[in-house]
């Protein structure tokens, strides 16, 4: 599993953006409904991660508009993502199983699909309406620095009172 977990991560680093190619081997993620992946597309990279959409069919059928979902593969500083992924994962099993409640609602932390590559990188599935650091950076800065994410959601009022309630 570590060569080919290397040989993918080897792809990743690579390939260009808007590139579409084959993986080097099937990669299958834990928890993905979807058959093992074959085939991917690079949409955003940076000098440490590249975001790119995942198919199961051949580079001339591929149609990526029709994937349910985008990954982030990188190749530093994924440890930590590993273990609360996992975590996450772990608790929200011990939560189900005894029951806990609040508000008559179950209690469940969402975690975010994050396997581990080989030494140090991973892929992770990455929530459809979320930004990166690197995205707030380049796309989400008309002035003032302090606003990107006020930026990235258009400033809607509801929005900024759950994340300010999320975060407090």
């Amino acid at each position: 599993m570590a060569e080919y977990s290397e040989a993918t991560l080897a792809a990743f680093r690579v390939r260009q953006l808007g590139e579409t190619f084959e993986l080097p081997g099937p990669l299958a993620l834990r928890a993905s409904p979807a058959p093992p992946f074959t085939h991917a597309k690079v949409v955003s990279r940076t000098t440490v991660s590249a975001r790119v959409l995942l198919s199961w069919q051949s580079t001339t059928q591929c149609d990526l508009q029709a994937l349910p979902k985008e990954y982030e593969a990188r190749w530093h500083g994924c440890v930590q993502d590993v273990v609360a992924s996992a975590l996450l994962r772990l608790l929200n099993s011990l939560w189900s199983d005894a029951g806990v409640s609040v508000g008559g609602a179950p209690v469940a932390a969402r975690a975010c699909n994050t396997q581990q590559l080989g030494a140090g990188a991973c892929i992770s599935a990455v929530a459809p309406t979320s930004a990166s650091l690197y995205e707030l950076k380049r796309r989400f800065t008309k002035g003032d620095k302090s606003e990107r994410v006020a930026d990235f959601l258009d400033y809607q009022p509801r929005k900024l009172l759950r994340l300010a309630s999320t975060t407090a």
